[in-house]
């Protein structure tokens, strides 16, 4: 007999052109409805010479609350940071993680696991 998939990978990436945060910022991964996600891996590029000024937020559903992962980090020219080294970011259905940016050419990229959770509540 076949087991069932419980759980698949993602991975998103996004070129940031936000420049204001909450509903506005751009919208980096949304976890869908009966699946928790575990991040493993949140990497910013900045592909110009010059330092960029980068915030990521993550919307929590349960209370419709924009919190920073982080804000204005400073990202030096041609460089990356990832600001999740070893942890893992744990999030629940309707979750959201957002980009927003002060200036230049800079980019995000998520990946981490879907886990399906048939007892997670549904969305209303």
């Amino acid at each position: 007999m076949p087991t069932p998939m419980t759980s698949t990978s993602f991975f998103n990436s996004l070129s940031v052109a936000a420049t204001e945060p909450d509903g506005a910022a751009d919208l980096l991964l949304y976890v869908p409805l009966s699946f928790d996600a575990e991040v493993t891996l949140l990497i910013i590029t900045n592909g110009d010479s010059a330092q960029h000024d980068v915030s990521i937020q993550v919307f929590h559903q349960d209370d419709q609350v924009y919190s920073h992962l982080i804000r204005d980090k400073k990202v030096e020219g041609n460089s990356t940071y990832s600001p999740i080294k070893g942890d893992i970011l744990h999030l629940h259905p309707g979750d959201k993680i957002l980009c927003y940016k002060k200036s230049g050419l800079v980019d995000v990229s998520v990946s981490g696991l879907n886990h399906f959770n048939p007892m997670r509540k549904q969305l209303q």
